[in-house]
């Protein structure tokens, strides 16, 4: 992964982190005026990795439901004629 910042179109600073495959992964939430406030948020990430995860209680969970499987169907029996 790798962070990278760059100026916008309002000339501000901003950052983006990239994954390896080049996907983002994260923006900053806002821009910086000074190039060094950008750079510092970009510090507070990295160190921010080492904070535990944890679930929150009472939310719900988004994610897709499988479709219920169904029943094959009884093939009739056979009349032997």
């Amino acid at each position: 992964m790798k962070f990278e910042y760059y100026r916008d179109a309002g000339n501000a600073w901003r950052w983006k982190l990239r994954a390896v495959n080049g996907e983002t992964l994260a923006v900053s939430s806002e821009s910086y005026v000074d190039k060094r406030d950008c750079l510092r948020c970009i510090e507070l990430v990295k160190k921010s990795s080492r904070t535990r995860v944890e679930r929150i209680q009472g939310e719900k969970q988004n994610r897709k439901r499988k479709p219920p499987r169904r029943a094959k169907a009884e093939e009739p029996p056979s009349t032997g004629i």
